[in-house]
């Protein structure tokens, strides 16, 4: 499966990988360069909470910091 570039340097990734690898709109991606060839490594981002610094799946976005639900849970009753 080719795809070209467009002006701005994006790359559509088709419809069919998204739907398989389970990516919908808003979905992190990390993107790492290999150091030995030309490659290109594209992966779901492992999130982390700015507070506790664990793994989560569901965080609440404020502002720029990833806040997990059990943090944010100990912030409500910490008021």
């Amino acid at each position: 499966m080719n795809r070209k570039l467009d002006t701005l340097g994006r790359l559509v990734i088709p419809k069919e990988l998204r739907q398989e690898l389970g990516w919908r709109t808003g979905t992190e991606l990390t993107m790492e360069l290999s150091n030995d060839d030309r490659t290109i490594t594209i992966k779901e981002a492992i999130l982390y909470c700015s507070v506790c610094q664990k793994e989560a799946d569901e965080m609440i976005y404020i502002e720029k910091a990833r806040i997990c639900t059990d943090c944010l849970q100990k912030i409500k009753e910490a008021k």
